[in-house]
C-alpha cells in the first residue's frame, strides 16, 4: 500500500501506466488508498466480484459468508481479499487430501501428501474460485488468474486466464 501512496504523491500514476502484481489493489487495500489507486491494472487470483465467471453461485455463497465473517473481525465491512479465498481453499484441499487418504495421525503424513499430489479440485462450495490443481512434481497449484484495472475504488475484469495458460514446467522435483 505504501508503494501505491507514494507512487500518486510523487505524481508516477499520472505520467506512467501503473500495473503489477494485484497485491497492491486487494480489496482491503482500496478504503485506504482512494482514489490513488485509481488506474492501476493488474493481475489477482481473486477479486471479490460478481461478474463473469465469479459469477455463480458458489461463489455468491463463499463472498457473503466471507463479508458476514469479516465485518465481525472489522466493522468497516472489507471484502475478502486474494489471503482470505487462498486459506479458504486450501483447507479445503487439505481436508479432501485427509478423507481420500483416511488421514488418521502422523503416521501417515507420505499417504497424506501422495493423496495431495496430483490433486484436483473443482469450482464448487469448496472452491469458488475455480477448478485448480496440485501438480505432483512440485506441489505447485495452477488456478485461473484476472487481469482487472480499478477506477472509482471498484474492480473491472478485462481478461481471464484460463489454469492451462498458467501452467509452466516444474523447477524441481518433489515426487
Amino acid at each position: 500500500m505504501t508503494i501505491g501512496n507514494q507512487a500518486f504523491d510523487l505524481g508516477l500514476t499520472r505520467k506512467y501506466k501503473w500495473a503489477g502484481d494485484g497485491a497492491i489493489a486487494e480489496s482491503t487495500n482500496l478504503p485506504a488508498l482512494g482514489n490513488k489507486i485509481d488506474g492501476f491494472t493488474g493481475i489477482n487470483r481473486y477479486l471479490p466480484l460478481l461478474e463473469g465467471v465469479l459469477n455463480t453461485p458458489a461463489h455468491k455463497k463463499f463472498l457473503d459468508e466471507a463479508v458476514v465473517r469479516l465485518k465481525q473481525i472489522d466493522p468497516s465491512g472489507p471484502l475478502p481479499d486474494r489471503y482470505v479465498q487462498s486459506n479458504y481453499e486450501a483447507i479445503n484441499a487439505l481436508k479432501l487430501g485427509m478423507e481420500k487418504s483416511k488421514f488418521r495421525g502422523r503416521e501417515d503424513n507420505m499417504k497424506l501428501i501422495e493423496a495431495l499430489e496430483g490433486l484436483e479440485m473443482k469450482e464448487g462450495d469448496d472452491f469458488p474460485q475455480g477448478d485448480k490443481v496440485l501438480r505432483k512434481e512440485d506441489h505447485q497449484a495452477f488456478i485461473r488468474e484476472f487481469i482487472f484495472d480499478v477506477k472509482d475504488g471498484k474492480y473491472s475484469i478485462l481478461d481471464v486466464i484460463p489454469k492451462e495458460k498458467t501452467i509452466f514446467p516444474p523447477s524441481c522435483k518433489f515426487a
